[in-house]
């Protein structure tokens, strides 16, 4: 059974009832019932995404920072990405209970089904949703009573992630990529010249869902990643050829991952109209 691998530190937080807690299919959820003094607080950190739901009161009164000072809004509902250190702390005295839910990276994914190729689940999410938290009460419902079996859980649970992520991610203009995660796809493309890099592994050296990439990489770029790619290996052919113009061409082809040199000059006459042959010629006249 799937269990969470979470770090975490907290000072002033007391368990007000014992702790209940049910696991399913890449799923872990725990139910929490506290007694939280005024400036408690905590500190977590986890390498599964996962979700928090406040069960009680107004959250009014607690507050999330992340790594870079940031304070996120106050809300019922914090979707915490994997990898994401996040600070809490409790500026009033208060009975708190919370259902944390945590996640298989995949799991995850596969419950948000073809909304998973839409939404970024690298970002974290503060919300108040109102059918979010409906859920998440009858998930924590369930857990605490357990009169079901994990088909119903599943299916509260799936409706709940596809709520939130609908709500708050699906309708937003997608960004563009920051000119950090350009250099990151930049370096990751020109440390392995010979290979035709996956989007889906652009996508993670991105950060990002593969349907999120695709997206915010044809906005940024105007291009597909695949044309992108081809761009950047004959922009190295060029640079080859300048730099040692006798260098056979069928080994400059190799060197940057073409099948022969026939594949290379095909691929170059559509990027530049001309073939390298003659493109060389014209170079060599020049200088």
């Amino acid at each position: 059974m799937f269990r969470p691998n979470m770090t975490c530190f907290t000072q002033g937080f007391h368990l007000s009832a014992p702790l209940v807690f049910r696991g399913w299919d890449g799923v872990f959820a725990d139910l929490w019932q506290v007694e939280a003094q005024k400036g408690a607080c905590g500190h977590y950190m986890s390498p599964d995404p996962r979700l928090v739901v406040i069960l009680s009161n107004d959250p009014q009164g607690i507050t999330y920072r992340s790594e870079n000072g940031k304070d996120h809004p106050v809300s019922s509902v914090a979707y915490v990405p994997a990898g994401m250190p996040l600070w809490s702390q409790i500026t009033q005295e208060m009975q708190l209970s919370h259902l944390d839910l945590h996640f298989r990276r995949e799991t995850l994914l596969r419950r948000l089904g073809p909304l998973a190729g839409r939404v970024n689940i690298n970002r974290a999410i503060f919300t108040d949703t109102p059918e979010v938290l409906a859920l998440a009460r009858m998930i924590a419902t369930e857990c605490a009573n357990g009169k079901h079996d994990d088909a119903y859980l599943d299916a509260l649970l799936s409706a709940m992630l596809v709520a939130l992520f609908h709500a708050t991610e699906a309708d937003r203009p997608t960004a563009s990529l920051t000119p950090l995660q350009m250099r990151k796809l930049v370096a990751a493309v020109e440390d392995a010249p010979h290979l035709n890099q996956t989007n889906a592994h652009l996508a993670a050296v991105a950060g990002l869902s593969e349907g999120w990439f695709n997206t915010a990489f044809r906005k940024t770029t105007t291009t597909t990643p695949h044309k992108w790619q081809t761009s950047l290996r004959i922009a190295r052919v060029m640079k080859a050829i300048v730099q040692n113009p006798s260098r056979p061409l069928a080994q400059i082809a190799i060197d940057n991952g073409f099948a022969d040199q026939s594949h290379m000059s095909r691929t170059f006459k559509g990027q530049t109209g001309v073939s390298p042959a003659a493109w060389r010629r014209e170079k060599t006249q020049l200088t």
